[in-house]
């Protein structure tokens, strides 16, 4: 017989989202720490992703053991031949709240991470809630300096005029 916690992580997979029926697995995690909304965000399986994300209280910052949390896991994760993820699972982990200036293990905070994934709708939207404009890159850019460089200020708008800053803690 299947182990609850591995039914429940095999619904995600399988987008059967009606078998994640009760609260009782919001701390269910797989060998590496994975939440099930991280699963699903991992592996782009929109029903389950979109059934998890907008329960109460649901804890969508839990972190891997790598110290990422759904965000970051949206933000940092890509298929085979570096083709990113999806831009969908990181804009509405935003929109539902996710810490905006969680630094990453890769010393990186989301705003410079989804500038440089060209995700723009979730940049302007990171902007407006105050995510940190100064936070540099692994290439020490600041968000500005990236879209400048790139040419890709136009694409972000004037977002970067009302600028301020703030900071997040994540548990340890």
């Amino acid at each position: 017989m299947i182990k609850k916690k591995s039914r429940l992580i095999c619904a995600v997979l399988h987008n059967q989202a009606e078998i994640l029926d009760s609260p009782k697995w919001y701390n269910v995690h797989e060998s590496w720490g994975y939440s099930l909304l991280q699963i699903a965000a991992l592996q782009e399986r929109y029903k389950s992703f979109k059934y998890l994300l907008p329960i109460p209280d649901f804890p969508f910052d839990i972190v891997t053991k790598r110290g990422t949390t759904a965000l970051g896991v949206a933000l940092d994760s890509y298929m085979d031949n570096d083709i990113w993820r999806e831009e969908y699972f990181t804009y509405e982990l935003i929109k539902k709240g996710a810490c905006i200036d969680e630094v990453y293990f890769q010393g990186e905070s989301p705003l410079p991470r989804a500038l440089e994934r060209h995700y723009y709708k979730s940049a302007r939207l990171l902007i407006r809630r105050g995510a940190n404009v100064n936070a540099v890159n692994s290439n020490n850019e600041r968000p500005l300096d990236m879209t400048v460089n790139r040419n890709q200020i136009e694409l972000v708008g004037n977002d970067f005029v009302s600028i301020r800053s703030t900071t997040c803690s994540l548990p340890l």
